[in-house]
């Protein structure tokens, strides 16, 4: 995984959503992205990621369904954690800005 490639992920979130790249923040200096309001904002990028698979794999189950505009969240849970949900950045700035975002 190079070093352009996390920080392209982070600048890309921080464009996305409003927000600024924290360059700072290397795990200790505050979140990947601030100046969100109301969020805390982490960019994880990995070249493997089983949960980025699973994602795509039950969103091309519901292709169909998607072809009206509706918007696809995979929630899940592991067994006594709280569950997670995950969308695309593009759904997610749909959210945090009332528009779609650039992709």
């Amino acid at each position: 995984m190079s070093d352009a490639a996390w920080k392209k992920l982070e600048r890309d979130a921080a464009r996305a959503l409003g927000g600024k790249r924290n360059p700072a923040a290397k795990g200790v200096g505050g979140p990947d992205v601030e100046g969100v309001p109301g969020w805390v904002l982490e960019a994880k990028y990995r070249v493997t990621f089983a949960h980025d698979t699973l994602y795509r794999a039950e969103r091309a189950k519901r292709r169909q369904e998607l072809r009206g505009g509706c918007r696809f969240a995979l929630v899940t849970r592991s067994r006594g954690k709280e569950p997670l949900v995950t969308i695309t950045l593009s759904d997610f700035a749909h959210l945090v800005n009332g528009s779609p975002s650039q992709r």
